[in-house]
């Protein structure tokens, strides 16, 4: 059936998608506010696009058009990414970034709906009747395709793939169509073995003392692996020598624990008992699991064949911190065909005990009365304080592995004897009856005891049991049928693919805990580990949002913002002081680096608008930075936060802070192209390439090096006039010129984080200072020990017009994320640039219009710190290799995060848990 169709296919937009040097293919207008540019820039900016459209046409796709010609759609995929070796690399200017076939830009005149297939077009409508028709257009409107080589093949093919991709819903499509796994299904992480980061190995060793530890052990232990700045350890293996490091704080641990009893979790007295402590308290906690019976078999040994307890201890502590199960994340799993057919990995502790039932008593069994137990109306036997009751029991019900359960109401102490030896002892005050079951010791004959302490108050024990250990979920009232305690719903695991891996409970607990807290899991989730409540949904959000709201996960949501932004480095940075400025104290970089962790936590445990961290109408100060700044209304004291009004300031949000302008500054001067690379970088998610080999023009670039010195030497010259003209020959000018260089109207902050002066609305700032070479009185160079040259440094003392600033600038290819390509050429050939002036303003602006890369880094970032790699596969790193089925899991996490954040109301929040929540942390592959 034909349609009428608006046509506007590609106007100014698929001539990116070629090399050309035709000046007539730029824009005919002369944009004198904005930049011009060259062929030469062009070409040499095209050169740095890559594509990362995610679209999948159809299988199997191909239309007949022209006489003698079938169009291609999977051929016309490949030419449109580029990926046959073409000049055509169309996703400069068009892309698709969550696969849903409407191609949104990034440039808003780029925009292709293929069920309207035109946009922003003059063009008068014609009749599309199939991708023919859609082919004659290119071929007209596009021409610059025929000088990249584009035959009436070629753009039949392109046509043919953009046709198929309609969907039938004009726009963009509500549930990304590239996302081929239906709502119920599972998402897959990919299985890691991590080392724990220098963080999460402190927090882990401290979590097992009941005191400080003296020092952080990790200080020698090394350098983290880091990607983007997160040291998630993924790809990194303990060699020898940082293993006799760990093992080297593993024995000042050891020794400082056994000098500091008190600082341990439990008791050791006789070797038995000690061991018993150790494996089931100390080695669990280490483990952030249950020990198996060979591992209690191992350390057992280490302890009893000491020549005492406490020496053993040491051992087997030092043994414990310095082991793989201690040092590495297992985040590997079994196979879910296992995890169907296989009994529970999840066993007990030997100790735990609640109503929960996690040890229950089964079959053969006997409930009995305890002797000389008196008896109530109800039937329950009363005791008193300091009351002994026992029972001979029948020898030949035991197993070798057996348990006792008491149901018991009221107040008091109550316990159990076999044989004369304790096997626990437990304070209950509950006014409902509560089962409490606990392990016998094997070998302890056929009389049990209970007994009672002082304080009991109406203590009334209603059943008491003896029989087959059986570890189950059920309620805990014996007898009942017992399902195996830490298993996953069968329906989830009947859904998921059988080779697919699945974590334990234990595992589990562990990816969440150090994502959100950075350390081990607490008591709380290593028991819904061990009863099976860690998979049920509504219990594992109340965990999410404990942890979340805990107090490592405070400092763990901070730390975030402080890795992501890199002002956490300004903690390390030293800036040569001139008058005036001596109080940029390393107290001041303490608080300028808490202030941007701060301004995230506001708004994620506000639950508010993530993109008020850029819009800048509040900042975080204590009473250091309220000096610092000359602002009132922090907090009281160093590093006590409170939120401070910065709408009438042009200070306020992340971007616009002294802590993100302070650590991207140099030592003697402000540092406008460092700013502007990381403004792009860490805010809007794109990728900036490194700094080439400037070219083989030495001339050029000697030309504008001595250019450029003249501004400095001046004394009267600014940062942004230095650098305009230092980075100005042909080699970096194309990307120079659109991508960093217009962004230098944020340099409005001086190298110590503090706002420039404002004449009249200008900026003004003291002229740029150098180091030179330092000379003696005769005026020869001064050499130091080496005969290397020593330098000093030039402050410039006049006060000049920051031109670069007063002036604006123009953010080029804002809705790029991940590679540019020619988006910034396109927003600079037809006046689509957004123009700015000041960081504050740069900011306020890039949150309104809401560009993509600010979502985009905050799910990208947050996905880093949850699994140790981006979802988004514009994002990877170089060497990162994904298979098409990791892509297309990666993708859909990344799609159901997306819309988490979206539905509601923009909250960071939101992301974390919706992270937290996904199957890809529970089933890997």
């Amino acid at each position: 059936m034909n349609r009428i169709i608006t046509v506007g296919l590609m106007a100014a937009a698929l001539s990116a998608c070629v090399s050309t040097d035709d000046p007539g293919s730029s824009s005919s207008s002369d944009i004198s506010s904005q930049v011009s540019l060259s062929s030469e820039q062009r070409s040499s900016l095209s050169s740095i696009s890559s594509s990362m459209s995610s679209i999948t046409p159809p299988s199997s796709s191909s239309s007949s058009s022209e006489p003698g010609l079938v169009g291609d759609a999977l051929r016309g995929k490949a030419l449109f990414l580029g990926d046959l070796g073409n000049n055509g690399k169309c996703t400069g200017c068009h892309q698709d970034p969550d696969g849903d076939g409407y191609i949104a830009g990034p440039g808003p005149g780029a925009v292709i709906d293929p069920d309207q297939l035109g946009a922003r077009s003059a063009t008068a409508d014609y009749v599309a009747s199939g991708p023919s028709d859609v082919a004659q257009y290119i071929r007209g409107a596009m021409s610059a395709l025929a000088v990249g080589g584009c035959d009436e093949q070629c753009s039949l093919d392109i046509a043919t793939y953009i046709w198929f991709t309609r969907d039938g819903i004009d726009g963009p499509t509500p549930v990304s169509n590239s996302c081929e796994l239906a709502s119920d299904d599972i998402r897959y992480g990919n299985r890691s073995l991590k080392v724990l980061t220098k963080y999460e190995y402190s927090n882990s060793l401290q979590a097992l003392f009941n005191r400080a530890l003296p020092e952080d052990y990790s200080v020698e232990i090394g350098a983290d692996d880091k990607e983007k700045g997160f040291p998630n350890n993924i790809n990194l293996n303990i060699t020898d020598s940082y293993f006799e490091r760990y093992d080297a704080a593993a024995k000042k641990v050891a020794q400082w624990a056994i000098a500091n009893p008190a600082s341990l979790n439990f008791t050791c007295s006789a070797a038995s008992t000690c061991a018993q402590a150790f494996t089931q308290t100390f080695a669990a906690k280490a483990f952030r699991r249950p020990l198996t019976a060979q591992e209690v078999a191992n350390y057992t040994k280490v302890i009893t064949s000491a020549s005492t307890p406490t020496v053993g201890l040491e051992w087997a502590m030092r043994s414990v911190l310095s082991a793989p199960q201690f040092l590495y994340r297992s985040e590997l799993g079994r196979t879910v065909a296992q995890a169907l057919a296989d009994e529970p990995t999840a066993a007990p502790a030997p100790s735990v005990t609640t109503d929960t039932g996690v040890l229950s008593v089964g079959e053969p069994s006997r409930e009995f009365d305890m002797q000389g137990a008196e008896y109530d109306s109800a039937g329950l036997a009363t005791y008193g304080s300091n009351d002994f009751k026992g029972a001979n029991v029948d020898a030949s019900i035991f197993t070798g592995n057996d348990a006792i359960s008491i149901t018991v109401v009221g107040k008091g102490i109550v316990g159990l004897n076999a044989k004369n030896e304790k096997v626990f002892e437990v304070t209950v005050d509950h006014s409902s009856p509560t089962t409490y079951t606990y392990l016998l010791p094997a070998g302890n004959g056929n009389y049990v005891q209970t007994f009672t302490g002082n304080g009991s108050e109406g203590l009334k024990i209603s059943r008491v049991k003896i029989g087959a250990a059986i570890t189950g979920s059920g309620s805990g009232d014996v007898g009942g049928d017992v399902t195996p305690p830490a298993e996953l719903p069968t329906a989830k695991l009947e859904r998921a693919d059988r080779n697919a891996y699945v974590l334990d409970a234990y595992e589990y607990a562990s990816a969440l805990s150090y994502f959100l807290t950075g350390g081990s899991p607490d008591e709380d989730l290593i028991a819904a580990a061990a009863s099976g409540a860690i998979f049920d949904d509504s219990t594992l959000e109340e965990h999410v949002d404990r942890m979340m709201d805990s107090s490592l996960g405070r400092q763990q949501v901070g730390r975030f913002a402080g890795i992501w932004f890199g002002t956490d480095d300004i903690l390390d940075t030293s800036k040569t002081p001139r008058e005036g400025n001596a109080a940029f104290t390393a107290q001041v970089r303490e608080s300028m680096a808490q202030e941007i962790r701060e301004i995230f936590k506001e708004s994620f445990y506000s639950e508010g608008d993530f993109l008020d961290i850029y819009r800048g109408s509040y900042t975080m100060l204590d009473k250091t930075l309220s000096d610092y700044y000359g602002i009132p209304g922090g907090g009281s004291g160093h590093m006590n936060f409170q939120r401070v009004d910065m709408s009438n300031s042009d200070r306020g949000g992340v971007f616009a802070s002294g802590g993100f302008m302070a650590t991207y500054a140099a030592l003697e001067r402000t540092s406008p192209v460092r700013r502007s690379v990381h403004f792009r970088q860490e805010m809007l998610c794109q990728n900036i390439p490194a700094p080439n080999s400037l070219g083989a023009d030495n001339l050029d670039r000697d030309e504008k090096l001595e250019a450029a010195n003249v501004i400095r030497d001046s004394a009267m010259g600014n940062e942004g006039e230095y650098f305009s003209v230092l980075t100005s020959p042909a080699a970096c000018d194309s990307c120079h010129k659109l991508i960093i260089n217009p962004l230098f109207a944020t340099d409005d902050f001086d190298r110590f984080g503090r706002l420039h002066e404002r004449r009249n609305g200008d900026v003004f700032q003291t002229a740029m200072s150098y180091f030179i070479k330092s000379l003696d009185d005769n005026g020869n160079e001064k050499l130091d020990e080496h005969g290397r040259n020593i330098y000093e440094s030039k402050f410039g003392e006049a006060t000049v017009s920051a031109v670069a600033v007063n002036q604006g600038g123009y953010l080029y290819g804002g809705y790029g994320v991940g590679d540019l390509g020619s988006s910034a050429i396109d927003d600079a050939e037809n006046a689509t640039g957004i123009a700015f002036k000041g960081a504050k303003n740069l900011g306020q602006l890039v949150a309104e219009k809401n560009l993509p890369g600010l979502a985009a880094c905050l799910v990208d970032r947050s996905s880093r710190l949850a699994f140790g790699e981006p979802l988004d596969e514009r994002l990877v790193g170089e060497n990162t290799f994904r298979t098409d089925e990791q892509k297309l899991n990666f993708n859909c996490v990344k799609s159901d995060v997306t819309q988490a954040y979206e539905t509601s109301g923009n909250s960071a929040r939101a992301v974390f848990k919706a992270l937290a929540m996904s199957d890809a942390l529970l089933f890997r592959k």
